[in-house]
């Protein structure tokens, strides 16, 4: 399979499973109100609005949140404030973002490498390989890599059966998408279990990431 063919079929393959572009066209203007200001809030201030500053947007955002939650499209704690807005995560994960002079965990290590392309700006990600823990830092211009040499052996690698079937892909597949530094690593960890994981080059898996969450 083409370079491009793999970026596009694995784009549909995940919109399949976390139909982000879908649900946001099917939302009504409260809800879709309410979307766009907590993405803008991890982009400008590094977290997430709480449901206060989400009430001030919207009178109707408590109903707006269980909406973006029963979609995924958002994830909530017991009390109802957000705490994740794919690509964004306020609870610690693996991988940071630095982005508008904030630092802001992503989902997984697709989703980090998103915000750059989302709002065509720069960003630095801070991670470290899931199997040998070395540590990993890819520098974004939008969906340029300015770090191409120092991220040459990187890749991203994603366990697709850990997609369920219910609840939030924040808790399943995201947990499963990683980096794998060094050729031998990824394709090691992808020889474990070949016909349920797939890996990306580290250019491949920006222009993935991009064409999933930002064209």
């Amino acid at each position: 399979m083409s370079a491009p063919d793999k970026i596009t079929t694995a784009i549909q393959h995940l919109a399949s499973i976390l139909p982000l572009r879908q649900n946001l066209e099917s939302l009504d203007a409260d809800a879709r109100k309410i979307y766009h200001a907590i993405q803008q809030q991890y982009f400008t201030g590094g977290r997430a609005p709480t449901l206060a500053e989400l009430k001030a947007v919207s009178p109707q955002a408590a109903d707006a949140l269980l909406t973006l939650a029963d979609k995924d499209m958002v994830v909530t704690n017991a009390e109802g404030e957000v705490t994740g807005a794919y690509p964004f995560s306020s609870e610690p994960r693996i991988s940071r973002i630095e982005i508008n002079g904030h630092t802001v965990h992503a989902m997984c290590a697709l989703d980090a490498l998103a915000p750059s392309a989302m709002a065509h700006c720069k960003s630095r990600v801070v991670s470290r390989c899931a199997v040998t823990q070395a540590a990993i830092i890819i520098e974004l211009d939008d969906q340029k890599i300015l770090n191409a040499d120092e991220t040459r052996d990187l890749f991203v690698g994603i366990n697709w059966q850990a997609a369920r079937s219910t609840g939030s892909c924040a808790t399943s597949l995201c947990t499963e998408m990683l980096y794998l530094k060094g050729e031998a690593v990824a394709l090691q960890w992808l020889a474990e279990n070949p016909a349920g994981r797939e890996i990306f080059t580290l250019p491949e898996a920006v222009q993935f990431s991009a064409g999933f969450f930002a064209n």
